[in-house]
């Protein structure tokens, strides 16, 4: 099958990246630790973690309200709140270890279960962990689910042939669904790749 290599190769490969790679557009949210580094007027450094309410509690500050703030959300708001109540002094953030998140893969993937993952893995990681679709289950038409309801139709062909990554972000409760592929055509001979093909009912000779 074409893409099935995808699913073959040294899973290092898809080991999200690590925390000090953290994009700036990441969502911040409870379990994640974040180093707090205080220099000016005051000094000091602190290793505080989101609580489950959603605070970050900063000795010398107090309570300061973050989940659901992207990360350069977070660094404007502690600046902002330092400059506040501590003058003369600025602060840097960075982050130390992400919190995990918990997906569900099921349908027509080889090891279908629930699986723990960084909060930077996105549906590729868990594909992978999964073993990727068996040989009933598409490639192009994975359905992700998000915990509020709301969905996106992933295409991994659009990977394969045009490097476009799949953008969708992977959230706590999300779920993974392969489903059965609806067909499929052999190309073979002299061609660049021969494989199976998976196809859709507006699919060409072309």
């Amino acid at each position: 099958r074409f893409g099935q290599r995808l699913f073959a190769s040294d899973g290092s490969m898809y080991e999200p990246p690590k925390s000090s790679a953290v994009p700036q557009n990441y969502l911040v949210g409870p379990g994640d630790r974040l180093s707090v580094t205080l220099f000016g007027k005051v000094s000091a450094q602190y290793e505080v973690m989101v609580e489950q309410d959603g605070s970050l509690v900063v000795p010398e500050l107090g309570p300061v309200s973050v989940s659901g703030l992207t990360f350069t959300e977070l660094k404007a708001i502690l600046s902002r709140v330092v400059s506040e109540r501590m003058i003369g002094t600025e602060v840097f953030v960075s982050p130390v270890a992400l919190r995990q998140i918990s997906i569900m893969v099921v349908g027509e993937v080889d090891k279908p279960g629930n699986y723990l993952l960084s909060a930077l893995a996105n549906p590729i990681h868990a594909l992978y962990l999964a073993g990727g679709p068996n040989e009933l289950g598409s490639y192009r038409n994975i359905k992700l689910t998000k915990l509020d309801g709301e969905s996106h139709q992933l295409d991994l062909y659009k990977l394969l042939l045009g490097g476009e990554p799949l953008m969708a972000p992977l959230g706590d409760g999300d779920t993974l669904y392969v489903p059965p592929l609806t067909g499929e055509a052999v190309i073979e001979g002299e061609v660049n790749r021969p494989a199976r093909y998976e196809i859709g009912s507006t699919t060409t000779i072309a």
